[in-house]
């Protein structure tokens, strides 16, 4: 018997670690295939007699350029949530969980049967389809609503794998590299994990969405804990305001996306309002780290698109009071063109470049 707990799974052992660890049946074929693009994560498509799953093992060193290692029992995290989102929401919006393998942090889930398309593809491809945005905006505050209890807070209060994936790599990074607004993202780092109110997916981005059949699939929890749900409305919009400013021909529609995807979130949502107050803050914060932190949008290349970013964050951040809709009108203004063009001419002089450039380098994406 093979000692799994060291090894590296690849498509040529996934079936004996399968077979071996008894999760499918000694002498069916097998085929197993590498789904590449994952940072976090190796994952296989796996095809038996018996059907089809995924496999995920836990990256130790991210897949991105600059080193971000990070605690591989986030796997554990991962399933947990999963299989505790699929009792409370249930299929199909939330997979199935199969097995969980502790000793070498890896897990097993269903696999989701085509034809399906993942959602930040068709956004850039430029398929804004505002039935889709009210979708993640209604299922969003499904998610919030169905965990906002004791239980909750008591199973996933460890926060170490948002601190290690989001919190240092987003918040810290941009904090260190924009000084001027440095204490109100300390405030916000605070808030995500000190203010709690329910399960915070860590992740919930369009990346992570499958569209099948009309309707959205759920993907990737292992940075999911109790928390501030404001993070991940930041999170989502983020992905809706930057395609907006990198794709000029749709901005429109990615922009009445966003609009949707909050208005449906806040009709559904059962949570305080104080949950959410913060949230522009958040979002301007997120928007910055997709251009300045460790894992920038792999699609914002060009530096004129990526000043604009940082013009909208920056300001955002720095006036007391901003929430979403703000935030969403100054990403408007941008697109149109009617940016302060003295903010632009102000960035060098307010980012700190002691900062490891290499950390902001496009490319890679994570999340």
């Amino acid at each position: 018997m093979t000692d799994w707990a060291s090894v590296a799974l690849n498509e040529r052992n996934l079936g004996d670690f399968l077979v071996e660890r008894g999760h499918i049946p000694r002498g069916r074929p097998v085929r197993a295939r590498e789904m590449h693009g994952g940072v976090s994560n190796l994952a296989f498509w796996v095809e038996h007699g018996g059907g089809a799953c995924v496999v995920k093992q836990a990256r130790a060193r991210l897949a991105v350029r600059k080193e971000w290692l990070a605690d591989v029992r986030r796997i554990e995290r991962e399933a947990e949530a999963m299989g505790w989102l699929y009792e409370r929401l249930g299929p199909p919006r939330i997979p199935r969980m199969l097995f969980l393998e502790r000793e070498c942090h890896a897990m097993g889930m269903e696999a989701i049967a085509g034809p399906a398309a993942n959602y930040k593809d068709l956004l850039l491809q430029g398929q804004v389809d505002p039935a889709l945005a009210e979708q993640f905006g209604a299922l969003l505050a499904d998610m919030h609503n169905a965990t906002a209890d004791e239980a909750s807070r008591r199973r996933f209060g460890d926060t170490t794998f948002f601190d290690q994936l989001r919190l240092s790599p987003y918040y810290d990074t941009v904090a260190q590299r924009h000084p001027a607004v440095a204490g109100r993202i300390a405030a916000l780092r605070a808030q995500c994990t000190g203010e709690g109110y329910c399960l915070v997916h860590g992740d919930y981005s369009p990346k992570n969405v499958l569209v099948r059949e009309g309707g959205l699939v759920l993907l990737d929890y292992e940075v999911a804990h109790w928390g501030n749900p404001s993070f991940d409305l930041g999170f989502a919009l983020t992905h809706y305001l930057c395609k907006a400013i990198h794709l000029p021909a749709h901005a429109e529609a990615l922009l009445d996306a966003a609009r949707r995807f909050w208005s449906v979130y806040r009709a559904g949502v059962t949570l305080p309002e104080a949950s959410r107050a913060q949230a522009g803050h958040h979002l301007a914060a997120i928007m910055l780290a997709r251009v300045d932190g460790k894992s920038p949008l792999e699609y914002l290349v060009d530096e004129e698109q990526r000043n604009r970013v940082r013009t909208v964050a920056l300001a955002a951040l720095e006036t007391d009071g901003t929430n979403i809709g703000a935030v969403i009108d100054r990403v408007t203004a941008a697109v149109a063109g009617s940016v302060d063009d003295s903010v632009n001419e102000c960035l060098s002089d307010s980012m700190d470049d002691s900062v490891d450039d290499t950390a902001q380098e496009p490319g890679q994406e994570e999340g």
